[in-house]
Parts: C-alpha cells; structure tokens; sequence
C-alpha cells in the first residue's frame, strides 16, 4: 500500500495453539506479515514457499490442513513441472506415488491416436521413450507435498482456521484490504492479502470489483479402479464419440486409475441411477480391458460416485484503478477452465512463478507500498495470458467441439482427429499447446483454423448433397469454428468491450479468416499454408 495508506496493526492476531503442528517453529505471529494467504491449495502452498524462501514473513491460513480428496487436480502438464523447476519445487513429486506421463491417447469412436509429448531439450529429464514428462497422481498428496515445502520454510506461519472475511482499513470505504478476521473473530495481518481459496471461493466477491460469476458447464463422474489394463500405459486416455459423452482415464498410482465420465446439464443425482446411467452409455464405449475394472468399482461398496462441476471462470483485472488495493486473487478463485485437458494445475504453479519472480525483493522490496505492487500485478496479468490465455482457450474451444451434437461440430470433431492422423506437425503443434510447453496464442489461432479448413476439405470429398448444399454447410462450419473459437480467446487475451458480443466476435474472425481464403483461392493451398506457418512460428517465436 502507499505511503499515505493505514497501516495494518491487528489489536488480535491469530496464533495457533501451542500444540498445534501447523504453526512453523520460532514464529512470531503476533507481528504484522509481508503477505497473508487465504487456502493452502496448489496455488496458495507454492505461493507460500516461493514468498518464504525470499525471507517474506507468510502467514498460510487453512480452513484444514487434512489431507484434501478431490477427483480432479491429478495431472500436470510438461509445462506445469517446468513450473515446478523454476519455483525449486520438483522434489514435491517425489514418494507419492506419482505416475510419469509422456502424452496422451485420443480414441474417437473406438479409433485410437497416440499424441505424445514432444522430446525435451539436451540435457533435461525426459520419460525412459525420451519424451518430456508430466506426473499424474493422487491430488491429496501432491497437496500435502507443496505444504510440507511451505512449512519448512521458516518465515511461512501455517494456520489453520476458517477466514470470515477480508479487514478493511477504516475510511476506506471497503477499498483498502489489511488482512483477514477468522471465524472466531481474531484478525490476521499483511501487507498484502492473497486469496486462494479453490474454485468455491468465498473471499472472490469481496476482494474483486464487480467480479465475474463462474459458468458451470458440465459435471465429471470420477471413480478409482483398481489395476485397470489401459490400451496406453503412462499416457493419459480421453475418449470421445458422436453416441457418447466425453471420458477421461488416467493412472494415478502404481495400483489406482481415475476415471472421468462427463455429464452435461444440472448435476446428475448420485445413486443406483447415475450407476446404470454409466453401465448402459458409457460402459459400452469403452476399451474391452477397462471393462472389468469399471464394473468391479460400480460393484465396491467402499468406493462413492463423486461429482464435480466443470466450470469457466474468466479471469478478472486486478490492481486496475477502481480495484481494491491490497489484495490479489490467485488459482482456481481467479481463472478456472475446463479440466478435459488437464490444465488447471498447470497455469496455477505458472502464474505463482510469474507473480513470486515479479514480487521478489530484488523487484520490490516492499509490500507496502502498493504503487510498486500494482505495477507489478499488472504486468503479471500481461505475461500469464501466454500461458493461461492460451490453455483457457484451448480447454474451452476443445469442449465445446467434443461435447456438441450439432452437425457442425460432428464434422469439425471428425476433421480435429483425422488432423492428428497426419501425425508430424499436426500433432506436435497441437501437443505443444496442450503440455503448455509451446502456449503461444498464434499457434493455437493457426492449428484451429487448420482444423476447420481440414475438415471443410473432407466435407467436400464426403459429401453427398449437391454442390450449392454443400457450400452452405462448409459455411455453417467455418461460422460455427469461429464461434467455439474467437470468443474465448477474446476474452482471456484481452478484455472484451461491452459492445463487441461474442456473436460479433465470430462474426468478424470470420470476415478476417474469409480474406485468407480468399487468398488461399489465388495463390494456392499449399504455398499460402507454408507461408502462413512460417509467420505465425516466426511472430510467435518473438512473442
């Protein structure tokens, strides 16, 4: 906070019991704090170790520091466990019986495609096929692991407690954030607040202006099974299909395999009918050697169908005039997407990297003063839409192509696999942009509209209506590639005017697009498709 801003002296500071094993030995913790976080997550632990390991005095408060049991959260991309490696936190995936993943198995209406993860640079650790690895694991621990990172850090201060709600300064008219009241009514103290309380957060309204509503999209199904026979071992499965909804298999554990089973609409009631939903519509379209697993996991009365939402939350301007200052939103509280791609994770540990690099000491050496601060978190919201713009926009675009019915997308859902068929860029540009490894927003516009033209192409061929018809099928499918497409990446690569409707988005990444093929029809597809990638890799590689 400026200079001029009221200093936070909490009258009641929170300070764990004695006996409590939560609190870091020799703390004080009736000192004011550099930074208060606000949930021990994947985003608030790493946050805590990155500020600790600087000397920044971290209060980490949890509602419980038990292990944590979700059924999503259990698969980190390449980029995710670079992200690991810069913060100094690698070794959290370490004895947890975590699973090395070297890309991903595709299976459309029974036809598989293997898409793996490209081959890492000289020197770095890659899978025993020489492929960059990402981990799959069970979410609880991986927790633990990143808490147990930020607890041996002696300046961090674990609590664990309920958060009521943010402290205000007085005459701030709620503008100004000093720290946080517990349920008990004791106040915690900081410079600087981070909320990071997952994707049920509490605290998101009152430290944001205005701040956007999550849209539920679907729901996952998960399961365990046990010592499931998978047709890829280390790759991560996801099967679609035109007769069924989108699954998602993976292991992770030497014995435990997740699996996904993606359910649109309202929340699906849990019980025998959601068990004979999955026996009678998913069961059937699965591979032959899951069988069996999957029916002894319905039939364990141990195991419990658990739901999850699958929600989209736009990311929302922080440290922008007219926000609340000192305070910052972080993780699944900030900017959610949809899990189908496993990026979740990813662009948390990306994003704490980022923000603890630009909030070092070196860069500003206090947390009070909020002008620096802001010039800081504002700089941050530039740099992540590299990678979290473009992994929200791709999870968004490909769900919404694997999940409609229409006939548009059936055709572009079609042209999308027999795209990766072609294997050679086809499938490393794309996996690139799934393993966050190559987020670059141009490659992803190129790969996507590669896609739709593709598939337009095979319309062509297929095609059984006359020529006329078929054109104004083609034309549906490009508008309707546009629309899954430009409005998202709109909106997380920059903010939306209030004029310009996702409609008109589409309709003018159509007019621009409809220039290119034009272009296409007077120099030839090749040439045009050869020059295009050599700008598009060349912009991007200065991006």
């Amino acid at each position: 906070m400026s200079s001029s801003s009221a200093t936070p002296t909490p009258s009641s500071s929170a300070v764990p019991s004695s006996s409590s094993s939560t609190a870091s030995e020799g703390s004080d913790t009736g000192a004011l704090y550099d930074v208060v976080i606000v949930g021990a997550g994947i985003a608030g632990s790493a946050m805590a170790y990155a500020l600790g390991r600087q000397g920044r005095r971290v209060a980490l408060v949890e509602r419980s520091f038990e292990e944590p049991d979700r059924i999503v959260g259990e698969l980190l991309q390449p980029g995710g466990v670079r992200a690991l490696t810069t913060l100094g936190l690698r070794s959290t995936l370490d004895n947890i019986d975590a699973i090395s993943v070297e890309g991903y198995c595709v299976i459309y209406n029974g036809r598989p495609a293997q898409i793996p993860y490209p081959a890492p640079p000289p020197g770095a650790p890659a899978t025993p096929s020489g492929h960059e690895e990402g981990r799959s694991f069970h979410h609880g621990r991986f927790v633990q692991s990143l808490r147990a990172a930020a607890r041996s850090c002696p300046s961090v201060t674990c609590i664990e407690a309920t958060v009521k709600s943010l402290v205000y300064a007085p005459g701030s008219r709620e503008r100004e954030v000093l720290g946080v009241r517990l349920a008990d009514e004791r106040e915690v103290a900081g410079n600087l607040t981070v909320v990071a309380d997952g994707c049920f957060s509490n605290l998101r309204k009152a430290a944001l202006v205005d701040a956007a509503q999550a849209e539920t999209r679907s729901h996952f199904v998960g399961l365990i099974l046990k010592d499931a026979d998978l047709p890829m071992p280390r790759h991560g499965h996801v099967l679609l299909g035109d007769e069924h909804a989108c699954v998602l298999i993976y292991q992770i554990g030497q014995h435990d395999t997740r699996i996904l089973v993606d359910v649109r609409g309202p929340r699906p009631a849990g019980g025998e009918k959601l068990k004979n939903h999955i026996l009678t519509h998913t069961l059937p379209h699965l591979p032959a050697s899951v069988h069996p697993s999957l029916r002894a996991a319905l039939d364990d009365p141990a195991q419990r169908l658990r739901i999850m939402p699958n929600s989209y939350l736009p990311p929302k301007a922080q440290a922008e005039r007219g926000q609340k200052k000192g305070v910052l939103v972080l993780g699944d509280a900030f900017n959610m997407r949809h899990p189908l791609t496993g990026g979740g994770m990813t662009c948390a540990l990306t994003d704490v990297a980022l923000l603890s690099g630009l909030l070092h000491t070196t860069s500003t050496p206090s947390l009070s003063d909020w002008s620096a601060v802001s010039a800081q978190l504002q700089r941050w919201q530039y740099d992540r839409r590299g990678t979290a713009g473009t992994v929200n926009t791709l999870s968004m675009a490909l769900y919404d192509l694997f999940s409609g019915d229409q006939e548009e997308l059936i055709v572009l859902r079609e042209g999308c696999f027999n795209y990766f068929l072609l294997g050679g860029e086809c499938v490393s540009g794309p996996v690139g942009l799934l393993s966050a490894l190559t987020p670059r927003p141009l490659i992803l516009f190129y790969h996507f509209f590669a896609v739709a033209l593709f598939s337009i192409s095979r319309l062509f061929k297929t095609s059984k209506t006359s020529f006329p018809s078929t054109i104004l099928r083609a034309l549906s499918v490009f508008w309707v590639a546009c629309f899954v497409l430009l409005p998202v990446m709109w909106g997380e690569l920059g903010p939306v005017p209030p004029r310009l409707t996702p409609a008109r988005t589409a309709l003018a990444g159509a007019l621009v697009l409809a220039a290119g093929a034009a272009l296409v029809a007077r120099r030839g597809d090749e040439a045009v498709g050869q020059w295009a990638w050599e700008k598009v890799a060349s912009a991007s590689g200065r991006a």
